[in-house]
């Protein structure tokens, strides 16, 4: 064995992201020599702020950032010079704008919200250096401006022409393996004792939600890809509903099974043609084929007993199996190899573009948004009681630690994180600003000395674990080398600019431990109370939803809730299984539209229901006591048996009986047998 075997493979991805970004840096440096910016080091900072592994992360971010940052500057330039004599006026102005922009951010959960957070702590950056010299505001202003755009421009170009990894690539990859995950699933669910447990598919909520991140940078990306968002999109729509679909299926078959009769022949049948399609390949034609197929055998599925109501709510799900899943791989396919124009029912959506709504917590935004806020005033008070020199530098980088790890439930350990590596990156900058640079003449060495550095920490960003530290000690090293043309190092006001960090960063632990922090079990409780208004409120709106932008909201939060639920200690909340949830407000949505078919007089019984249905979940969310089975139960089985001997006929009515069904089997599922007559 040789020695070399021992030595470990470096990842082709990182090597040439890191020698992006260091090129992309060392263009920034030059140009910034060469125009004569007075502080060139914020175009290196910018690159590795800006630099993505993915070049469609790129381009987003660095659009998005030269957005905030001008806006940023414009902020300041207008607030600072009426303000700057009135200093807790411009203070609150500044804090007040620095943690409004962190709260909206958060509650836009796409790009866009960068540029949000940056318009806010720009601000900052540029406003409390400046307050001595507020003359200068609009000259410092433009200042930052060029120099961040420089880096951006750097950054964008580097990482768009030279060795670009596309986020279509990725996307790609991320596509198939959901699908081939949705198919085991399928597969283990109509073929007994080889299933899964329910943590196993909850992954696939996880999945669905960083794939719909995923598109949003298509528009941005390298690839040809970006020119099928829509059909990206098209995908994306299948894989929301199948999950509670999948949920659905399996749901019913537990149910059929724990009956006495079990599972009958046609319903074998119809399970074993399903299998078969699937392990085929899922064909989208031979699925409209194998829908008819099930139509009959719903045909044929006669009485209103509880597990023929069961086994016609199956076949219902399993012909939505066979819509979903089919579509969902004829898509996919269009993305590789086109076989040719995609079927009318198909190609027409494809162009409208449904909005797809997100989780969000405005309580935790608004209270990110003031722990903001506090840390500025207090490290502005600290400031201006002690007349330290140096407060500028911690009130300019005050807001900064809240606002980058304000999505976190607890971001005090990333923000400690963050100090942890600045301890690292800043004695490092103090050995090359007194010891390396006096005896450097000229870029091309300067280049040649610290690279090894950032080469070193830009190789370890793409990494999973390694990400977020290296990224922080790469701010760190290059804001505390703080490279000009022109070499000029102090001892004092290196250590003291460099203390200043500290302050802010200490500050900012102990408000955001405070007043914003939340333990993993608190994060899943918010979730599940979330879910459960949310069910109230739909189960109480008159109208009919959208199912697929219900499904998104819905799955987004289950993606969220999934990990928080398998570290959770809370037994009041990790055994809860929030696809009886998820599967829930699928079949409220459907009852919904099923009511809309009937007349007036025939619909209000659907509604009674539902507002019951909604009770119950309000109930829930106010931690009272759940409405007893009692009040929704007789309710339930009474819109049941209407709907069963209905003279209208059609596939609204299947629906809805297969709805009703699911709602109890979800609601209720340890209620006796469903009975035709009382």
């Amino acid at each position: 064995m040789s020695i070399l075997d021992h030595v470990p493979k470096l990842d082709r991805v990182a090597v040439l992201f890191s020698i992006n970004c260091f090129a992309a840096a060392a263009l920034a440096l030059a140009i910034g020599f060469g125009l004569d910016l007075p502080r060139p080091y914020w175009a290196v900072l910018t690159v590795y702020i800006t630099s993505q592994p993915l070049a469609g992360g790129v381009r987003s971010k660095a659009i998005f950032r030269l957005i905030g940052t001008f806006t940023g500057a414009l902020f300041t330039v207008f607030v600072l010079p009426p303000l700057v004599n009135e200093p807790w006026l411009l203070i609150t102005a500044l804090g007040v704008w620095v943690g409004g922009c962190l709260g909206v951010s958060l509650l836009d959960r796409s790009p866009r919200a960068y540029m949000l957070m940056l318009a806010g702590y720009t601000a900052t950056l540029i406003g409390f250096p400046t307050v001595d010299h507020p003359g200068q505001i609009f000259d410092v202003a433009v200042s930052r401006v060029e120099e961040i755009s420089l880096g951006i421009v750097c950054a964008t170009i580097t990482h768009s022409l030279f060795f670009p990894r596309p986020v279509g690539a990725v996307l790609k990859l991320r596509l198939a393996a959901w699908l081939k995950d949705a198919d085991a699933w399928a597969l283990s669910i109509l073929r007994p004792n080889e299933g899964e447990t329910v943590s196993d598919r909850r992954h696939l909520a996880v999945a669905a939600t960083e794939i719909h991140m995923l598109s949003l940078l298509l528009p941005f990306d390298t690839s040809a890809l970006r020119d099928t968002v829509d059909t990206v999109r098209a995908i994306h729509h299948r894989f929301l509903t199948l999950i509670p679909v999948l949920s659905g299926v399996e749901d019913r078959l537990q149910a059929l099974r724990a009956q006495g009769g079990g599972i009958d022949g046609p319903t074998r049948e119809a399970m074993a043609a399903v299998v078969g399609w699937i392990e085929g390949g899922a064909d989208y034609q031979a699925s409209r084929s194998l829908h008819r197929r099930i139509e009959e055998w719903k045909s044929l599925n006669h009485g209103a007993d509880w597990a023929a109501l069961l086994r016609l709510s199956l076949f219902s799900r399993m012909q939505d199996l066979l819509i979903d899943l089919g579509e969902g791989h004829l898509l996919h396919n269009a993305l590789h190899a086109p076989p040719g124009p995609l079927p009318a029912e198909l190609s027409e959506p494809l162009s409208k573009r449904t909005r797809k709504r997100l989780h969000s917590d405005v309580g935790l935004a608004a209270l990110s948004g003031l722990s903001a806020f506090l840390t500025i005033v207090i490290v502005c008070a600290l400031w201006i009681g002690t007349g330290w020199p140096d407060g500028t530098s911690a009130a300019a980088l005050a807001g900064v630690y809240c606002a980058l790890f304000a999505a976190l439930d607890d971001p005090a350990p990333a923000i400690k994180g963050f100090g942890i590596m600045f301890a690292v990156g800043i004695p490092l900058a103090a050995v090359f600003q007194f010891a390396v640079l006096p005896g450097i003449d000229g870029l091309p060495l300067l280049l040649f000395f610290i690279a090894p550095v950032f080469l070193v920490g830009g190789y370890l960003v793409p990494g999973r674990k390694t990400g977020g530290p290296a990224t922080a000690f790469n701010i760190a090293f290059a804001s505390a080398l703080a490279l000009q043309e022109t070499y000029t190092a102090d001892f004092a006001a290196f250590v003291n600019s460099n203390a200043a960090i500290y302050v802010s960063l200490f500050i900012a632990v102990l408000v955001t431990r405070a007043i914003r922090s939340i333990s993993v079990d608190t994060a899943a409780h918010r979730l599940l109370l979330r879910t459960w208004k949310q069910l109230a409120a739909l189960a109480r709106n008159p109208g009919v939803v959208d199912s697929t932008e219900l499904a998104a909201e819905m799955v987004d939060r289950l993606g969220l809730l999934a990990p928080k639920l398998a570290a959770t200690q809370s037994s009041s909340v990790s055994g809860k299984d929030v696809l009886t949830d998820l599967r829930v407000g699928m079949n409220i949505a459907l009852v919904q539209r099923y009511r809309a078919s009937l007349p007036p007089e025939q619909g209000a019984r659907l509604s009674d229901l539902l507002q019951r249905v909604g009770a119950h979940f309000a109930s829930l969310t106010e931690k009272r006591e759940p409405l007893p089975a009692s009040a929704i139960l007789p309710a339930l089985d009474s819109c049941l048996r209407a709907a069963l001997t209905a003279s209208a006929a059609g596939q609204e009515r299947q629906d809805g009986i297969a709805a009703l069904v699911g709602l109890r089997r979800n609601l209720f599922p340890e209620a006796p047998a469903f009975a035709e007559a009382v």
